[in-house]
């Protein structure tokens, strides 16, 4: 976690600077990084999409690829 708090602004700074369209997908239950960093990002990423899986933790990709995938996809306009 040392480097997370190290190269916080660095991060930060590279997300809410970028003209790239953002969307999340986001496992809410995730006990590190889940609802309270999601509530993060709707208040720093107001145009970002943000896709919150309730019942999902750390690894969306892992844990519910099903949900997922076809998200991705939409981004992608597929």
């Amino acid at each position: 976690m040392a480097d997370r708090e190290q190269f916080c602004r660095r991060w930060e700074g590279a997300i809410e600077s970028t003209q790239v369209p953002l969307q999340f997908v986001w496992g809410m239950a995730d006990p590190v990084s889940g609802a309270h960093v999601a509530d993060r990002i709707r208040a720093r990423l107001p145009g970002a999409r943000l896709v919150e899986l309730t019942d999902v933790g750390h690894y969306p990709q892992l844990e519910a690829p099903e949900r997922v995938l076809p998200e991705i996809l939409r981004m992608m306009h597929l």
